[in-house]
């Protein structure tokens, strides 16, 4: 295998690894706060995908050869546009997140929280997602330098 086949082989491992699900213990001491924290890092994660998904769209080949047209394409097919993409695996991560933040709200109502608590909770998630930076990349090319 190339190097390039070994990095995206390493990529869809973690990815693999990531959508196995996520392993928390709670109790009424701290179900709100991982509700709240899980429902954060979602949207968080989510828009990250949303940005980096734009800027892969608007990629270019690195050359005007064949083979970087080639290149561009198949990259292009696993990254964003078939069925099954790095970008729609992101996405089935993120409404992961999203389904674990909503069992956690429904397990604070069995420990006596109301659906109030619960909702204003997860408002406060969302500030926290929004306060974080969202960096565009380096150059045209993301962290690759342009030859």
């Amino acid at each position: 295998m190339s190097w390039f086949s070994d990095l995206l082989f390493d990529a869809d491992s973690g990815l693999d690894k990531a959508s196995q699900g996520v392993k928390l213990s709670v109790n009424q001491d701290n179900v709100m706060q991982a509700a709240r924290l899980v429902k954060a890092e979602s949207e968080y994660f989510r828009s990250r995908v949303v940005y980096w998904s734009s800027v892969m769209n608007e990629s270019e080949p690195m050359g005007g050869d064949p083979v970087s047209e080639n290149l561009h394409e198949a990259l292009q097919n696993k990254l964003y546009g078939e069925p099954g993409s790095y970008i729609d695996r992101c996405y089935e991560y993120a409404d992961m997140l999203d389904r674990l933040a909503t069992q956690l709200g429904e397990s604070a109502k069995l420990y006596g929280f109301t659906d109030e608590q619960v909702a204003a909770q997860f408002a406060a998630g969302r500030i926290d997602a929004e306060a974080r930076p969202v960096s565009p990349p380096p150059g045209r090319y993301g962290h690759l330098r342009e030859v």
